[in-house]
């Protein structure tokens, strides 16, 4: 639906003949899938796969923060954790055709604002009848101890692009607001934003 109403915002301009062949080859391609998968977990929606990034900043922000989700809006408060929580960092191990990167998922017009701020990659661990593998993948578990003196080079608010910024995120709202029925059974209600 989303590249059906937005197909000319996404491949218009001077090579709009060349970028439409690229979404139709695109579109018939196993990637389309992995895309959709990702870009689906990236903005809260539940996937077969994780988030996971590559970025130690990002990493550490999303570990020292308590995300409350308001289901009804999608709007997301963070607080910091205090000193009497001891979260953890995992460091894992990705095995070739586990790990994708965004931008080597899709087409550049179809990369999303948000999965690029937060170097976020799409772990695909459990396809079918497999189990999920992200456990078996971990190599280091880091407690922050002490973290409540740190200070971080990035906000959380660097992480979550607006909606003018990433327009598909801003699709996923306007989805929701426009077909409730269908936006519940989609999960819709999951879609999350911080501000």
């Amino acid at each position: 639906m989303y590249l059906r109403e937005h197909r000319r915002a996404l491949i218009g301009g001077p090579s709009e003949r060349v970028n439409q062949g690229l979404l139709t080859f695109f579109r018939n391609r196993y990637f389309y899938r992995m895309w959709a998968f990702a870009t689906a977990q990236h903005d809260g929606l539940p996937s077969v796969g994780l988030d996971v990034t590559t970025n130690l900043w990002a990493a550490l922000l999303f570990a020292l923060y308590r995300f409350n989700l308001d289901r009804s809006t999608g709007r997301t408060t963070v607080t910091r954790l205090g000193e009497d929580v001891e979260p953890v960092l995992y460091a894992m191990g990705g095995f070739q055709n586990d790990l994708f990167p965004d931008d080597e998922l899709a087409p550049p017009f179809l990369q999303c604002a948000r999965p690029r701020a937060q170097a976020a990659h799409f772990f695909g661990t459990g396809w079918g009848v497999a189990a999920n593998k992200a456990a078996e993948r971990i190599f280091v578990a880091l407690r922050l101890i002490g973290h409540e003196r740190w200070r971080l080079p990035k906000s959380m608010e660097q992480l979550f692009p607006t909606t003018k910024e990433d327009p598909f995120w801003g699709f996923l709202l306007q989805v929701r607001d426009r077909f409730p029925a269908a936006a519940r059974a989609a999960r819709l209600d999951r879609v999350y934003y911080v501000g």
